[in-house]
């Protein structure tokens, strides 16, 4: 879009809200055959943006950010790419898994972060409480595929029912 022709912001975050809405697992590569109206999304532009009027968005990187928020009260939850698994436009080697799980086993507020399964990952949060998910694969063509995933916290979650 930026190579296009000068649009305002709300014309581009428009365009950019329905080019992510329209493609296959939201990442802007791959597109479903089917015809899509704009205004159709209005009202989830409306939605969204009044969801997110208190929200702050910062782009650094996460080490700064973490410290920046961490304090006793704090939850944070942590998404990063998955470690040999995906394909992601910024590269996050071993080195930056390795620096995320030393900074998040330091953290003084409440840690969860969900990655893929996998032996590498259970092993460098060993001292993290650790659940075994599965979730539907929405990135596979085949029809009840699953994809497995870990959840971990640096604390005991609630396991009785309400």
């Amino acid at each position: 879009m930026l190579e296009r022709a000068k649009r305002g912001d709300v014309r581009r975050a428009a365009d950019f809200y329905k080019l992510i809405r329209g493609s296959f697992s939201g990442n802007g590569t791959a597109f479903a055959g089917r015809s899509m109206d704009i205004r159709r999304f209005f009202y989830l532009i409306w939605e969204n943006s009044r969801r997110l009027k208190d929200v702050v968005i910062e782009n650094k990187d996460f080490e700064s950010l973490i410290l920046q928020y961490d304090r006793e009260d704090a939850f944070i939850y942590c998404d990063p790419p998955y470690y040999e698994a995906e394909c992601y436009a910024v590269a996050f080697p071993r080195r930056d898994h390795q620096r995320l799980h030393d900074l998040l086993a330091g953290c003084r507020g409440y840690v969860m972060v969900s990655y893929n399964f996998c032996p590498y990952i259970c092993e460098l949060y060993k001292e993290f409480y650790i659940f075994r998910v599965a979730r539907p694969n929405s990135m596979s063509l085949a029809a009840g595929s699953e994809y497995e995933e870990v959840v971990m916290t640096n604390y005991a979650p609630c396991t009785e029912s309400a």
